[in-house]
Formats: C-alpha cells, structure tokens, sequence
C-alpha cells in the first residue's frame, strides 16, 4: 500500500452495481470443481451479476473439458470464454505454470463493473447480496501463515531485485501460537477488482511472474504467483483492502478448501456439494474418472 495514495478520493470508491465471478474450468479434476462452483454461485448469488468460465488454451497442453461439463455450464447461465496462457512452455511443462491461467482471466470482457476471480476450488455457501467492501478498488485475500513465513527477512531483496519500492506496512499472521509478520502478501485463489483496472493488474501479475521465474528469484517456484501478486498491487497505486479469510466457515459467503480432504472433513460443506452434485447429472460421468470424488455420489 503505497503511503503516495490519496485515499480521500472518493472517486474511487463506489458502489458495485453488477459483478462478473470468472473462474477457470479445465480438462479433468477442474471440471467437478467447476461445476460445484457454478452450481453454488447460481443458488446463493442474489446480486445482479455474470458468470463466466475461462477455458485455458492451448488445448494441447491443458486438454479439453468434456461436452457434457460445457453443457452443464450453459445451462446455468455460464459464459463460456477461451483465454490463451502465453506463460506455459510446450515443453518442461510443470504444474506452477497452471497458476498462469488466471492472468489471462483478468482480461475478460464484461460489462459488470467489478470483476472477482475465484480458484475452482471454492464453494459459496450463503446469500451474498453484495458488499460495501467491493466499493474499493482492489480486495485480496492475505497468505496463509506458511508461504508468509518462508520469506521473512528477505522480502525487500526480492522486491529491490524488480525494482519495487518494499511498502513500509506490515501484517501479523499468526497460526498455532507462532506469528510472522510479512509486507502485503496475498493468496491468489480470490482477486476482486474493479473491471476498468483489471487488464493493467493482469500485465504487471504476469511480468513479475515471468520476471521472477527467468531470474529464479525463489528458492520454492511454486510461491512465484503470490509473490509477483503482491508486486504487482504495490505497482498498481490503488486503494486495496485485504480481507481476513480463511478455511474456516468464519469466511463472510464462501469456503475456500484448496485441497478436497478440506472439503470431504467439513460435515455441512460436504453436504453442500454433495446436494449440489445431486442437481448436477454430469458428475456421475466424471467421478467415474476421478475416484476421490466419490463421496459425492454416497
């Protein structure tokens, strides 16, 4: 947060008429996940809003989903949407460059007037009307005490080394009675942001992811995408807030599980998606293919 920035200005806050939830739906265990996240969205979004699906290209990389999910996504009122990752190289291809495919998101075309990423991997469980807090340009979600803690004491050499004032702010993290502090951090699974500032925090997102992969900055490759995130808000100059989400159900209208033992251990998520998987004929398809979900279909 740039201590240059005006936040008197009250130009640049102002009300959320209509949202654009954009999510990525890609070839295989993505697809459930995305269907799940449709499915939730539909039921409790009680705004005016846009659903779209981004599907990642090239298709030679990332596969294609089936029909039958792309059906499924139209009949709840999904905008289906190609987007291109210019990132991921055809050849040593790694699961990080997957993170990639956000960017592009970002550039989508909408005539919402804030646009909110989610990670497939999220479930809405409540009403969202819409929120004051969406007035302010840019909302993000903080990292998790892990990623926060790995860099301690050496984020003013990476953000000198991208020639990137370091911002003078701190947030305390803490987890199990341990506490870190780290400069504005973020978890890239959730960005909302108005739709006329998102394609400029798309470019700078993945010029510093580029920038850090090509320089090897990171000891672990797998943080680049929340380290050039938090680059790329500190360049933008913007009002942003960071909102205190977690795993748990504390979270103000969805549940982030990242990893599905998340999901299938938290006993009114689980009935959730699996109430929704019910309404969902498709699934059946692709559990078959992916076991793990099974619990759905029980």
């Amino acid at each position: 947060m740039s201590e240059k920035q005006d936040f008197t200005k009250l130009s640049q806050v102002e009300p959320v008429k209509k949202y654009a939830f954009v999510f990525v739906c890609q070839k295989g265990n993505l697809e459930i996940e995305s269907l799940l996240l449709a499915a939730s969205l539909k039921r409790f979004l009680k705004c005016d809003y846009e659903l779209i699906a981004a599907i990642p290209h090239p298709i030679e990389i990332f596969g294609k989903p089936r029909t039958t999910t792309i059906d499924s996504l139209k009949k709840m009122g999904v905008r289906i949407v190609d987007i291109y990752n210019d990132i991921v190289p055809k050849k040593n291809f790694e699961k990080r460059h997957l993170v990639a495919n956000k960017y592009p998101c970002l550039r989508i075309p909408t005539d919402a007037d804030k646009l909110i990423f989610l990670d497939s991997d999220i479930l809405f469980y409540k009403d969202f009307f819409g929120d004051i807090r969406f007035s302010i340009p840019l909302n993000l979600v903080r990292v998790g005490f892990l990623g926060a803690s790995m860099y301690s004491g050496i984020y003013k050499e990476i953000f000198e080394s991208m020639g990137i004032e370091l911002p003078s702010l701190l947030i305390r993290i803490e987890k199990e009675n341990k506490v870190t502090y780290t400069p504005p951090h973020f978890n890239s699974g959730f960005v909302a942001i108005k739709t006329d500032l998102a394609p400029k925090l798309s470019k700078y997102w993945s010029d510093f992811f580029k920038k850090l992969e090509a320089e090897k900055t990171l000891e672990n490759p797998l943080h680049t995408d929340q380290i050039a995130l938090a680059l790329a808000v500190q360049k933008m100059n913007v009002p942003y807030e960071i909102l205190f989400l977690d795993r748990s159900l504390n979270n103000p209208s969805f549940f982030h599980y990242s990893l599905l033992e998340r999901l299938k251990n938290r006993v009114k998520m689980r009935e959730l998606a699996k109430y929704l998987a019910k309404e969902l004929p498709e699934i059946k398809e692709l559990v078959r293919d992916h076991p793990a979900w099974q619990f759905l279909l029980n």
